[in-house]
């Protein structure tokens, strides 16, 4: 990745760290608290919170251009499950 001019590349890689960090986190905080709800309304909420965090670590993914292809495909995997938590087939 390339430095964003102007921040010293130890900022930027630490604040890059900190935005996958809790984006990662909110993901399994709002699976947990979606699946602790009774109404499907509630969860459904949750999941889709889970589903947005999932979307940002994946985006993050994108912008450092990482080559690992194990989180990449994680991520995919997560967003992929809570879709289909989100829209279940009938």
């Amino acid at each position: 990745m390339d430095p964003v001019p102007g921040v010293p590349v130890i900022v930027d890689q630490f604040l890059t760290g900190a935005s996958i960090l809790r984006a990662s986190s909110s993901i399994v905080l709002n699976i947990s608290e979606g699946y602790g709800r009774i109404s499907k309304k509630d969860q459904r909420r949750f999941y889709s919170f889970a589903f947005g965090s999932t979307r940002e670590v994946q985006s993050i993914l994108d912008i450092i251009d990482e080559q690992r292809l194990d989180l990449i495909k994680t991520a995919d995997n997560v967003a992929a499950c809570l879709y289909c938590l989100l829209y279940p087939k009938k």
